[in-house]
C-alpha cells in the first residue's frame, strides 16, 4: 500500500496544476453578456482559471479580470469584470474597456497561494505537493482576527484575504483530500487524495502559529473543522 502511495504521489507532482502564466489574445467580445471569445491554445485550459486582460495602451495596462467558463476546440470563452485585485482606495481606477486585439493573461498570481489545513503535518504535506507555488503564511489570514481576518471558512473571506496579498492559488484539506481552488473564481481547478498524518490534531479555522485574541475567538474555534470545510466546498459546486 505505501508503494502505490509513493507512485500517485509520484504522478500528483508529475501532473499537478501549471501555473505558468498563458498569453491568449481576444478575438470577439459581447458588451452586454459581459463576455470573450478568445483564440484557442495548445496549452491546456481549465474552466475556473482566472487572469487578466492587457490593454494596449502605450506599454499596456491591466484592465479587467477574466475567468474562463468553457473550453471548446476551436475557442475559449470567458467572462470579465473590473479589475480590482491591486486595487488603491486612495487613487482613481482607469475605467477601461477590453477590445479585440486586447491580450489576456492567465494563471497572473497562481505563483502564490494559501493553505487551509486542519494541522501543521498537513499544512507541510500540501506545501510539498506543490513545489512550484509559493505558498505564504496562514497567519496572514488570521492575524487580524476580529477585523479581516478568517474566524470561519467563507468564499468571502477567503477572497478578501486573496485579494489583499494578491494570491491566486487556495489549498483546502477536506474530506475528500486536497482541493485546488482559483482564489478569484473560487473554482476547484484539481483534488488530490492526501492522507492525514495526524487525524487527532486539528486546529480551526485552519492551521496557524498565532493564537486567537479573546476567549469568544477561542469558543468559535471549536467548531468541527471537516464539518465547515466539506460544507464550503459544496456550496461552490
Amino acid at each position: 500500500m505505501k508503494q502505490i502511495f509513493k507512485l500517485f504521489l509520484f504522478f500528483s507532482l508529475a501532473f499537478g496544476i501549471e501555473i505558468k502564466p498563458i498569453k491568449l489574445t481576444i478575438l470577439s467580445i459581447d458588451t452586454d453578456k459581459k463576455t470573450l471569445t478568445l483564440k484557442p491554445s495548445k496549452d491546456e485550459i481549465l474552466v475556473g482559471e482566472s487572469g487578466i486582460i492587457i490593454h494596449k495602451i502605450g506599454a499596456g495596462i491591466i484592465s479587467n479580470s477574466v475567468v474562463i467558463t468553457q473550453v471548446d476546440d476551436d475557442k475559449i470563452t470567458a467572462s470579465y469584470e473590473p479589475f480590482t485585485l491591486l486595487e488603491q482606495k486612495y487613487l482613481p481606477t482607469p475605467v477601461v474597456k477590453p477590445k479585440e486585439g486586447d491580450e489576456v493573461i492567465l494563471r497572473s498570481f497562481y505563483a502564490r497561494g494559501f493553505i487551509a489545513a486542519p494541522n501543521q503535518k498537513v499544512y507541510e504535506s500540501i506545501k510539498a505537493l506543490f513545489p512550484k507555488i509559493y505558498f505564504a503564511s496562514s497567519d496572514l489570514m488570521i492575524a487580524d482576527v476580529g477585523g479581516k481576518g478568517i474566524l470561519d471558512p467563507s468564499k468571502k473571506a477567503f477572497k478578501e484575504m486573496c485579494k489583499i496579498y494578491s494570491v491566486g492559488i487556495l489549498a483546502i484539506y477536506a474530506s475528500n483530500g486536497v482541493n485546488l481552488l482559483d482564489c478569484q473564481s473560487f473554482q476547484v481547478l484539481e483534488r488530490q487524495a492526501l492522507s492525514n498524518p495526524a487525524p487527532q490534531e486539528v486546529m480551526y479555522p485552519f492551521f496557524a502559529r498565532v493564537e486567537a485574541k479573546s476567549f469568544w475567538d477561542w469558543l468559535k474555534r471549536k467548531r468541527n473543522y471537516f464539518e465547515e470545510y466539506d460544507k464550503l466546498l459544496k456550496s461552490i459546486q
